[in-house]
């Protein structure tokens, strides 16, 4: 197996390859020279190429990349930031980041180093499931709080000019659904469920180590007939005999032993009730009531997310009514959409509530009594799941359920904390605050990252239907990653157009690349099936009018595959021949791996072993197995890969080993400096950065010069894909504008180009265009806010009035601050690409 390359070996080959290419068109244009005639001497001038440069894109998995992580732990940034100056990538795909990793992209840039608690990271391989044990126990905030304590300097919400521009994709993996059932919180109601639950495993674990050598009761009683019947007539049929000898096998493998965690559990549990029981004997009298019903609901209350303690608690800790308030604002209005009001009677039976019946008769101290439970649908399943026609308008990727969701999210303890998001960093040509339909171009490189046209693939490609006359277009089935019955569902890939010039062309290749993080799932052969299964639902993703990504000429797909390519040994382990079949059929479709041969990329581990402290190490033996690499289908592309390898950053913290101190709290911080400096490297990296070394991928472009912007001026127009989506929003939030005269018209439009308050006094509309289409400008008024949109009233003939619609994309608090400081009335000038009336 290959080692990781590190960065001076990466940027020979570079410069190599590089030279090799600018020799080349050398040679071509000597040639041709030579074969010039001037017989009268003149003389003749032949303008020489410039070298190429390089399209550097990286792929690296930031372990767990939550916002504050970088201030938390400042290896992280530093490490980040360093490796992509010196590597010069244009391209940075962050894999694993959370909701808000723009404050780790910000830290990353400016270099900052944080002041709060150290915090390290998680590996996904490692992870050790939650003890259920611990549910009663706080969650762990000092990160949060102490974030919230950093200096007022700290770059969490700008700071100066980025070096790259950050695009990052929505959230991605388990999709969002709605909790089937929210309870209020009762402050007496919590405690005395968790007893009933806790007195309830107790008993059941020891019941199971009771039960050594016997059966369950119901087969207990097959055995006891079986054996009957061969004692009575001497012989069992052949299904009756499989049974009874499944049936003993059963018997003799109930040895009454404990897990591990059974035994942890249940020594937690027991030292949880005999403190309780010590400070008052009678603590667990109510909840030793043997009422099934009452166990029955406090299994539960204690599962289903609450209402917010805040909402349901008052002075004193007694119990409050203020969450009925809560539910009955104008911003509860999708859970009222979405859910019934429910109260639990003395009998244990339940009745619907109406929104809006008076509840002044009903006391705080009946709070849990009261919960929410999530409407079905005529076809079944419940709302949010889309499973119909009729319900579909409020199910998945609808404002419908994103509204809902932010309504959950403001009254309830409810998470998605399964989901990630991909950052990407872009090293543009220019500072813009909009991605351009045209892309955004990389620094001093003929290259164009369609950013605006950025999305998650999790669709197939659209479906076209004439058969009845009229072309009726319907969005594409969802694909595995998003389909809660097929086994990889989870984490979609992330599709980034890039239109790039190769050396001494004038022609362009749109290459869609794509990051991709793959499903973990299970560590077995079924696990390793499903990842594999994964990549090749990758390929029927829809990425044009009617095309999928499998069958477009020029793509690349890179990222942390979760899977072990093995190609060099002999005797490959049964995952790894998953593996290798799977590089075998993308190979077959034309994805060819460009780190060939498989290298390592993930590293070992460091907690409960030895292995890593080695007396003379190299890098490699840090490593694991070759999860992440990088695909490409293109012939011409392909032929122009100066470099794609794993990088060594091991080996560079190892140069810089003095830039890292460890933290005054690390348990090693006495004892590594007797190691070896490698093994330091290796320590520092795997705590505190992550798991996985990057990987990047070099293609050979042409350089960006004055007597080249005439081919940057052709650059394809790639619009976003969710433009119909956001059009259809404007056109909701302009729906209020009903009883419009003769002369009144809303407008929509492709983009939004400029948007700024003015000076200007009188109302106009100034048509014009660009090279990319038609291009207006409107001078007008705030009228009003309407879902998170500021509605422009432009009236630029007395009696003719344009009415637009325009949502920041931007974060709710950004938002927010965007509306507060453009108040109605306020003057306003738009500059809009194509803009047409609503039909």
């Amino acid at each position: 197996m290959a080692d990781p390359l590190t960065i001076a070996e990466l940027l020979e080959r570079r410069r190599a390859r590089i030279a090799a290419c600018h020799d080349a068109a050398l040679n071509v244009l000597e040639n041709r020279a030579g074969s010039l005639s001037d017989p009268s001497d003149h003389t003749t001038v032949i303008n020489l190429p410039l070298p190429p440069t390089v399209f550097t894109v990286v792929s690296w998995n930031v372990q767990t990349f939550e916002a504050g992580k970088s201030l938390g732990t400042p290896f992280v940034n530093q490490v980040i930031n360093r490796v992509l100056e010196a590597l010069d990538a244009d391209a940075c795909i962050l894999l694993e980041s959370r909701a808000d990793s723009y404050v780790n992209m910000n830290a990353i840039e400016t270099g900052h180093v944080g002041t709060s608690d150290w915090k390290q990271i998680a590996n996904e391989e490692d992870v050790v499931e939650d003890d259920e044990d611990d549910d009663d126990e706080p969650d762990d905030t000092t990160l949060q709080e102490a974030l919230l304590d950093e200096q007022d300097d700290a770059p969490i919400d700008g700071g100066e000019p980025l070096t790259y521009a950050q695009n990052v994709s929505e959230m991605t993996g388990k999709r969002w659904l709605p909790p089937k059932v929210i309870a209020v919180y009762d402050p007496f109601m919590v405690p005395l469920c968790r007893d009933i639950r806790d007195l309830i495993r107790i008993n059941t674990i020891e019941q199971k180590r009771q039960q050594a050598g016997k059966l369950p009761k119901k087969e207990q009683g097959q055995k006891d007939r079986l054996t009957k019947k061969l004692a009575t007539k001497g012989r069992l049929t052949l299904k009756e005999q499989e049974r009874l000898q499944r049936l003993l096998k059963m018997e003799q493998e109930r040895t009454g032993k404990l897990t591990k965690k059974e035994e942890k559990t249940l020594a937690s549990l027991t030292k949880r009730r005999d403190a309780k029981l010590q400070k008052d004997p009678h603590h667990y009298d109510d909840a030793r009531i043997p009422d099934a019903n009452r166990a029955k609901f406090a299994s539960s209350y204690n599962f289903h997310p609450k209402i917010l303690k805040g909402l349901c608690v008052g002075d004193g800790g007694a119990p409050s009514v203020a969450w009925r308030a809560a539910l009955a604002e104008e911003g509860a209005a999708p859970l009222r959409d979405y859910y019934d009001l429910y109260f639990i009677q003395n009998d244990w039976s339940e009745g619907v509530v109406p929104w809006g019946q008076d509840l002044s008769g009903v006391t705080a101290m009946s709070n849990w009594r009261f919960f929410l439970r999530l409407k079905s649908c005529v076809c079944g399943e419940y709302l949010g799941a889309g499973a119909c026609a009729q319900c579909e308008p409020r199910g998945p990727y609808t404002t419908a359920l994103a509204n809902l969701r932010q309504a959950v999210d403001a009254v309830t303890f409810y998470r998605c904390t399964c989901q990630e998001s991909y950052s990407i960093l872009l090293r543009q040509e220019t500072e813009v605050i909009g991605s351009s339909a045209t892309g955004q171009w990389m620094q001093g490189k003929l290259v164009s990252v369609k950013a605006a046209a950025a999305r998650l693939l999790m669709r197939a490609p659209d479906e076209h239907d004439n058969s009845h006359g009229k072309l009726v277009i319907k969005s594409g089935p969802l694909l595995g990653f998003q389909d809660q019955s097929v086994g990889f569902y989870g984490r979609c890939p992330y599709l980034l157009p890039v239109e790039l010039w190769l050396p001494y062309r004038d022609v362009s290749h749109k290459l869609y690349l794509v990051a991709f993080h793959a499903p973990f799932g299970a560590d077995n052969l079924d696990g390793i099936k499903l990842r594999a299964a994964a990549m090749r639902e990758l390929l029927e993703g829809g990425v044009g009018k009617g095309s999928k990504l499998g069958d477009e000429p020029d793509v690349m797909v890179i990222g942390d595959f979760n899977l072990d390519w093995a190609p060099s040994l002999t005797k490959p382990s049964s995952q790894q021949q998953i593996a290798n079949e799977l590089y075998a059929h993308l190979t077959g479709k034309g994805f060819v791996p460009l780190i060939d041969g498989g290298v390592a990329s993930s590293l070992i581990s460091i907690h409960g072993q030895s292995k890593w402290k080695q007396t003379n190490p190299v890098t490699s033996e840090y490593t694991s197995s070759a999860y992440d690499n990088c695909f490409l289908r293109g012939d011409d592309v392909r032929a122009h890969v100066a470099n794609a390898a794993v990088v060594d950053v091991i080996s560079w913290i190892e140069d810089n080993l003095g830039d890292f101190d460890l933290p005054a709290t690390d348990p090693q911080r006495d004892t590594l400096g007797a190691l070896p400096t490698k093994t330091q490297a290796f320590y520092i990296y795997r705590k505190y950065v992550s798991d996985h070394l990057p990987i990047v991928c070099d293609i050979l472009v042409a350089p960006m010069t004055p007597r080249m912007k005439h081919l940057a001026e052709s650059a394809r127009v790639e619009a976003n894909q969710q433009e119909e989506r956001r059009i259809r929003e404007q056109g909701k939030a302009l729906i209020r504008l009903t009883n419009l005269s003769q002369h009144e018209v809303v407008f929509g439009y492709q983009e939004l180009l400029s948007c700024d308050t003015t000076t200007e006094t009188v109302d106009s509309y100034q048509p014009g265009g660009d090279k990319t289409g038609r291009v207006g400008a409107f001078v007008g008024t705030v009228d009003r806010h309407e879902d998170d949109h500021l509605i422009l009233r432009c009236e630029p003939m007395r009696g003719h009035v344009a009415w637009l619609a325009w949502r920041p994309e931007a974060r709710p608090r950004q938002i927010a601050m965007i509306l507060k400081y453009h108040p109605p009335g306020t003057r306003m000038k738009w500059i809009v690409r194509n803009p047409k009336p609503f039909h």
